[in-house]
Protein backbone atom coordinates (compact mmCIF):
# COMPACT_ATOMS: atom_id res chain seq x y z
CA UNK A 1 0.00 0.00 0.00
CA UNK A 2 1.47 3.36 -1.01
CA UNK A 3 1.57 6.41 1.27
CA UNK A 4 -1.12 8.08 -0.83
CA UNK A 5 -3.34 5.00 -0.59
CA UNK A 6 -2.84 4.90 3.17
CA UNK A 7 -3.75 8.59 3.51
CA UNK A 8 -6.86 8.04 1.39
CA UNK A 9 -8.02 5.15 3.59
CA UNK A 10 -7.32 7.14 6.77
CA UNK A 11 -9.46 9.97 5.39
CA UNK A 12 -12.25 7.56 4.44
CA UNK A 13 -12.31 6.13 7.95
CA UNK A 14 -12.24 9.67 9.34
CA UNK A 15 -15.52 10.38 7.53
CA UNK A 16 -17.13 7.13 8.68
CA UNK A 17 -17.05 6.24 11.54
CA UNK A 18 -14.35 8.73 12.59
CA UNK A 19 -11.14 7.88 14.41
CA UNK A 20 -11.78 7.75 18.16
CA UNK A 21 -8.26 6.44 18.79
CA UNK A 22 -5.09 8.06 17.51
CA UNK A 23 -3.03 5.21 16.04
CA UNK A 24 0.59 5.63 15.00
CA UNK A 25 0.85 3.86 11.64
CA UNK A 26 4.68 3.79 11.89
CA UNK A 27 5.22 5.71 8.64
CA UNK A 28 4.89 9.29 9.79
CA UNK A 29 1.08 9.07 9.60
CA UNK A 30 -1.29 9.10 12.57
CA UNK A 31 -4.99 8.48 12.24
CA UNK A 32 -6.67 11.14 14.37
CA UNK A 33 -7.04 14.76 13.28
CA UNK A 34 -10.26 15.80 15.05
CA UNK A 35 -12.47 15.05 18.03
CA UNK A 36 -15.37 12.63 17.60
CA UNK A 37 -17.12 12.58 21.00
CA UNK A 38 -15.33 15.30 22.91
CA UNK A 39 -12.18 13.27 23.59
CA UNK A 40 -8.73 14.82 23.37
CA UNK A 41 -7.03 14.89 19.98
CA UNK A 42 -4.35 12.44 21.17
CA UNK A 43 -6.86 10.02 22.71
CA UNK A 44 -6.29 7.50 24.29
CA UNK A 45 -2.89 8.86 25.34
CA UNK A 46 -4.13 9.95 28.79
CA UNK A 47 -5.67 6.53 29.49
CA UNK A 48 -2.50 4.86 28.25
CA UNK A 49 -0.35 6.87 30.68
CA UNK A 50 -2.69 5.85 33.50
CA UNK A 51 -2.59 2.10 32.81
CA UNK A 52 0.92 1.78 31.37
CA UNK A 53 2.45 0.83 34.78
CA UNK A 54 0.43 -2.41 34.55
CA UNK A 55 1.94 -3.30 31.18
CA UNK A 56 5.17 -5.27 31.57
CA UNK A 57 8.25 -4.41 29.55
CA UNK A 58 7.72 -7.72 27.76
CA UNK A 59 4.67 -9.86 27.03
CA UNK A 60 6.94 -12.48 25.45
CA UNK A 61 5.18 -15.84 25.24
CA UNK A 62 1.88 -14.42 26.51
CA UNK A 63 -1.54 -14.40 24.88
CA UNK A 64 -3.45 -11.13 25.29
CA UNK A 65 -7.11 -10.28 24.76
CA UNK A 66 -8.14 -6.64 24.25
CA UNK A 67 -11.87 -6.27 24.95
CA UNK A 68 -13.61 -3.26 23.44
CA UNK A 69 -10.50 -2.69 21.36
CA UNK A 70 -11.86 0.09 19.10
CA UNK A 71 -9.13 0.74 16.50
CA UNK A 72 -6.56 -1.35 18.36
CA UNK A 73 -4.39 1.08 20.36
CA UNK A 74 -3.92 -1.23 23.35
CA UNK A 75 -3.72 -4.33 21.16
CA UNK A 76 -0.78 -2.76 19.35
CA UNK A 77 0.83 -1.83 22.68
CA UNK A 78 0.71 -5.52 23.65
CA UNK A 79 2.07 -6.58 20.25
CA UNK A 80 4.96 -4.12 20.56
CA UNK A 81 5.86 -5.83 23.83
CA UNK A 82 6.30 -9.16 22.10
CA UNK A 83 3.08 -11.00 22.94
CA UNK A 84 2.85 -14.37 21.22
CA UNK A 85 -0.79 -13.78 20.40
CA UNK A 86 -2.95 -10.66 20.59
CA UNK A 87 -6.67 -10.62 19.82
CA UNK A 88 -8.80 -7.46 19.78
CA UNK A 89 -12.59 -7.72 20.03
CA UNK A 90 -15.20 -5.01 19.52
CA UNK A 91 -18.92 -5.14 18.76
CA UNK A 92 -18.62 -2.32 16.20
CA UNK A 93 -17.75 -3.63 12.73
CA UNK A 94 -16.41 -0.25 11.57
CA UNK A 95 -13.96 -0.08 14.47
CA UNK A 96 -12.75 -3.57 13.59
CA UNK A 97 -12.28 -2.46 9.98
CA UNK A 98 -10.16 0.44 11.24
CA UNK A 99 -8.14 -1.91 13.45
CA UNK A 100 -7.49 -4.38 10.63
CA UNK A 101 -6.41 -1.56 8.34
CA UNK A 102 -4.01 -0.18 10.97
CA UNK A 103 -2.71 -3.70 11.63
CA UNK A 104 -1.93 -4.19 7.94
CA UNK A 105 -0.17 -0.85 7.61
CA UNK A 106 1.82 -1.28 10.82
CA UNK A 107 2.82 -4.83 9.91
CA UNK A 108 1.65 -6.28 13.21
CA UNK A 109 0.06 -9.71 13.59
CA UNK A 110 -2.91 -8.88 15.75
CA UNK A 111 -6.19 -10.76 15.26
CA UNK A 112 -9.26 -8.54 15.22
CA UNK A 113 -12.82 -9.80 15.32
CA UNK A 114 -16.32 -8.52 15.83
CA UNK A 115 -17.81 -9.76 19.09
CA UNK A 116 -19.36 -8.93 22.43
CA UNK A 117 -18.60 -9.57 26.07
CA UNK A 118 -21.62 -11.58 27.21
CA UNK A 119 -20.52 -14.04 26.13
CA UNK A 120 -16.90 -13.69 25.07
CA UNK A 121 -16.46 -16.12 22.20
CA UNK A 122 -13.43 -18.02 23.55
CA UNK A 123 -12.91 -21.09 25.71
CA UNK A 124 -11.98 -20.99 29.39
CA UNK A 125 -8.44 -19.73 30.14
CA UNK A 126 -7.72 -18.95 26.48
CA UNK A 127 -5.72 -15.82 27.30
CA UNK A 128 -3.00 -15.17 29.85
CA UNK A 129 -3.91 -11.48 30.06
CA UNK A 130 -7.10 -9.54 29.36
CA UNK A 131 -7.11 -5.78 28.74
CA UNK A 132 -10.40 -4.01 29.39
CA UNK A 133 -10.09 -0.25 28.89
CA UNK A 134 -13.09 2.10 28.80
CA UNK A 135 -15.64 -0.67 28.38
CA UNK A 136 -17.40 -1.86 31.53
CA UNK A 137 -19.55 1.23 32.09
CA UNK A 138 -21.09 0.75 28.62
CA UNK A 139 -22.16 -2.89 28.86
CA UNK A 140 -25.72 -3.96 29.68
CA UNK A 141 -24.69 -6.66 32.18
CA UNK A 142 -21.57 -5.49 34.02
CA UNK A 143 -21.34 -8.47 36.36
CA UNK A 144 -21.93 -10.89 33.51
CA UNK A 145 -19.13 -9.21 31.55
CA UNK A 146 -16.73 -9.45 34.49
CA UNK A 147 -17.60 -13.13 34.99
CA UNK A 148 -16.79 -13.72 31.33
CA UNK A 149 -13.45 -11.92 31.74
CA UNK A 150 -12.75 -14.25 34.65
CA UNK A 151 -13.65 -17.28 32.56
CA UNK A 152 -11.32 -16.55 29.63
CA UNK A 153 -8.40 -15.10 31.63
CA UNK A 154 -5.67 -17.37 32.96
CA UNK A 155 -3.38 -14.94 34.82
CA UNK A 156 -4.55 -11.34 35.21
CA UNK A 157 -6.69 -8.52 33.86
CA UNK A 158 -5.86 -4.83 33.38
CA UNK A 159 -9.04 -2.80 33.86
CA UNK A 160 -9.90 0.89 33.36
CA UNK A 161 -13.36 2.37 33.69
CA UNK A 162 -15.49 5.34 34.57
CA UNK A 163 -15.96 5.14 38.34
CA UNK A 164 -17.68 6.69 41.33
CA UNK A 165 -15.12 8.56 43.42
CA UNK A 166 -16.98 8.56 46.73
CA UNK A 167 -18.36 6.42 49.57
CA UNK A 168 -15.25 4.24 49.51
CA UNK A 169 -15.92 2.87 52.97
CA UNK A 170 -18.07 0.24 51.22
CA UNK A 171 -18.66 -1.12 47.67
CA UNK A 172 -21.15 1.00 45.77
CA UNK A 173 -22.24 1.17 42.12
CA UNK A 174 -23.92 4.30 40.77
CA UNK A 175 -26.38 3.77 37.92
CA UNK A 176 -26.18 6.88 35.73
CA UNK A 177 -29.10 8.13 33.68
CA UNK A 178 -29.16 10.01 30.40
CA UNK A 179 -29.65 13.36 32.12
CA UNK A 180 -26.18 13.36 33.69
CA UNK A 181 -22.77 14.11 32.22
CA UNK A 182 -21.50 10.68 33.25
CA UNK A 183 -20.73 8.36 30.32
CA UNK A 184 -22.44 5.01 29.99
CA UNK A 185 -24.46 3.42 32.79
CA UNK A 186 -22.40 1.68 35.48
CA UNK A 187 -20.08 3.65 37.77
CA UNK A 188 -18.65 1.42 40.51
CA UNK A 189 -16.34 2.86 43.12
CA UNK A 190 -12.97 1.13 43.42
CA UNK A 191 -14.08 -1.19 46.28
CA UNK A 192 -17.07 -2.31 44.19
CA UNK A 193 -14.93 -2.86 41.10
CA UNK A 194 -12.51 -4.98 43.12
CA UNK A 195 -15.38 -6.90 44.76
CA UNK A 196 -16.89 -7.79 41.37
CA UNK A 197 -13.55 -9.13 40.12
CA UNK A 198 -13.17 -11.19 43.31
CA UNK A 199 -16.61 -12.66 42.61
CA UNK A 200 -15.31 -13.59 39.15
CA UNK A 201 -12.60 -15.77 40.77
CA UNK A 202 -9.74 -13.26 40.76
CA UNK A 203 -7.92 -13.70 44.06
CA UNK A 204 -6.02 -10.41 44.35
CA UNK A 205 -6.59 -6.86 43.13
CA UNK A 206 -4.53 -3.68 43.19
CA UNK A 207 -5.56 -0.10 42.49
CA UNK A 208 -3.74 1.39 39.50
CA UNK A 209 -5.10 4.92 39.66
CA UNK A 210 -8.13 7.04 40.52
CA UNK A 211 -8.54 10.48 38.96
CA UNK A 212 -11.26 12.71 37.51
CA UNK A 213 -14.00 10.09 37.48
CA UNK A 214 -11.81 7.35 36.02
CA UNK A 215 -10.09 4.50 37.76
CA UNK A 216 -8.10 1.37 37.12
CA UNK A 217 -7.22 -1.90 38.79
CA UNK A 218 -5.17 -4.99 38.10
CA UNK A 219 -6.86 -8.26 39.06
CA UNK A 220 -4.90 -11.52 39.40
CA UNK A 221 -6.14 -15.12 39.39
Amino acid sequence: MTIDEIKTRVAEFDRNPGWYQNIDLKNGIVTKTRRIWGEKIDHPRERWEAVRPAFPASFKGKSVLDLGCNAGFFSFAAAERGAARVCGVDYNEKFIEQARFANEVRGDRVEFQVGGVTPINFKRNTFDVTICIGLLYHVTDIMGAIMEIGRVTKEYAIVESAILESHEDHPLVLVADQNTSRPGTWHPNIPALKKMFHLAHFTRTETLFKKDGRGGIVAWK
